[in-house]
């Protein structure tokens, strides 16, 4: 409740388990608190609790009415392989390989989401954990999908995705590739070596993104991580 006795919409919050990645939505879940806009539960695995605890109090909000934490533990067996925590993963493809291996979360996911009172009124996930806005649509939970990444990035991103660099080279018209670099129309100013952009990231990678984006389009907005030095 906040200071004149009303409730306060309840927001979960559900970050992948990256320091990159839960930082900001932990800054993101004290900000909520602090200016008492809304009751807040962080859903993470039982390795990545007490660092989530921690950041909370140290960001001025306490454990219980605060800002609660719900543990989600891996069945027995299911845990990523190097561990509860993306540090310890050593490539791009074995990235892909600890993000779907969160999917065994997803029952006790649903049930937390299911059971917190008051309600959930709004699920805050990152995009690959694109399981849980599945799971939060089928619960009657709207979601939005997080960004870890900056802006810039991210358009730069897109910009590769629409344009396909490199194409020209298997017939197709490419206004954007010229002599061996790509331009990104955004930024005139900005060169890629085709060297450096083909070829595509491997397919565990690729599969893991279709599924991301098909999450974030489907999800009710996005957070984006941006700040003036990150950009």
């Amino acid at each position: 409740q906040d200071l004149h006795g009303r409730e306060l919409p309840h927001v979960a919050v559900f970050p992948l388990m990256a320091k990159g990645h839960t930082i900001p939505l932990l800054d993101l879940a004290c900000l909520l608190r602090r200016r008492g806009l809304a009751a807040v539960t962080l859903l993470t695995t039982p390795g990545n609790a007490a660092f989530a605890r921690a950041a909370l109090l140290a960001g001025g909000v306490g454990a219980g009415g605060d800002a609660a934490v719900v543990e989600l533990p891996f069945p027995a067996g299911h845990a990523p392989a190097g561990g509860e925590s993306a540090e310890g993963v050593a490539s791009a493809s074995s990235f892909a390989a600890f993000a779907e291996a969160t999917s065994p979360l997803r029952p006790r996911f649903e049930d937390a989401l299911e059971a917190m009172r008051p309600p959930a009124g709004l699920l805050v996930a990152d995009g690959f954990l694109y399981w849980a806005h599945a799971s939060a649509a089928a619960l009657g939970v709207p979601s939005v999908s997080f960004l870890g990444t900056s802006a810039f990035a991210h358009v730069v991103r897109d910009a590769c995705v629409r344009d396909k660099p490199g194409a020209s080279a298997q017939g197709h018209d490419d206004a954007s590739t010229t002599g061996g670099t790509y331009t990104v129309p955004e930024f005139p100013d900005l060169r890629f070596s085709l060297a450096d952009l083909v070829p595509p990231p491997p397919p565990p990678l690729m599969e893991l993104d279709a599924k991301m984006a098909v999450a974030v389009a489907a999800s009710h907005g996005v957070i984006m991580n941006t700040f003036h030095d990150l950009e």
